[in-house]
């Protein structure tokens, strides 16, 4: 939830930095009003910059702790987001290096918010069509909490651990998160390689929601 507010907060930057711009391009270069707007302008374009920066420190270790199996909108997503690094690095060189080419930032601020804003909605949709599978169950993973799909992992669990071995053993049993965790990390020592880490939590979010301790 909070990484979702944030990431809209950071899209409104990117929005108000692209609006001030426009804005810009039709006022005297010394007035006034064109001195607030380029104040308005720099300031949201660095909040914008330094979000960025905090997304990719903290995302990145998050993308490689999944192994080299991604799925598909994971890669997508990460390559939409990564594409970002180049483009600002170019943006921030024509202001302060290359200023003859001045003229075309007005487009790169453009693609800049396009492409933020399909990396934000592609996100936003992804966790839409988790809602619409099921409940969402958070669980410890290491020391950080993760909100997963029950029914991803309902499907993983059908997908990946039904290939070795019949499940009509595990609905006999009742465990806690810590002991479900501890039967799946088990369970993907003996196949490395096959399930990831995002993957191995969304299958304990769902035992643990249906197979926990009865009260």
């Amino acid at each position: 939830m909070i990484s979702s507010i944030l990431s809209v907060l950071w899209l409104l930057c990117g929005l108000v930095a692209v609006l001030t711009m426009m804005s810009l391009l039709g006022r005297l270069g010394k007035s006034e009003g064109a001195r607030h707007l380029r104040t308005t302008h720099r300031t949201f374009g660095w909040f914008f910059s330094a979000g960025y920066i905090a997304f990719l420190v903290i995302m990145i270790p998050k993308l490689m702790s999944n192994g080299p199996l991604l799925p598909t909108p994971l890669v997508t997503h990460a390559a939409l987001g990564l594409l970002l690094f180049p483009l600002l690095l170019v943006k921030h060189l024509v202001v302060r290096v290359f200023k003859k080419y001045f003229p075309a930032l007005p487009y790169l601020g453009v693609i800049l918010f396009t492409i933020a804003f399909v990396v934000v909605g592609f996100t936003g949709l992804q966790r839409m069509a988790l809602w619409a599978k099921g409940p969402m169950v958070t669980i410890q993973s290491g020391d950080t909490q993760r909100t997963v799909s029950a029914a991803v992992g309902r499907d993983l669990l059908q997908s990946k651990c039904a290939r070795c071995h019949s499940l009509k053993p595990v609905y006999l049993y009742r465990k806690s998160e810590q002991e479900w965790r501890l039967t799946v990390n088990r369970m993907v020592a003996k196949d490395t390689g096959s399930t990831t880490e995002c993957q191995a939590d969304s299958i304990v979010g769902y035992l643990a929601s249906e197979l926990g301790p009865v009260n």
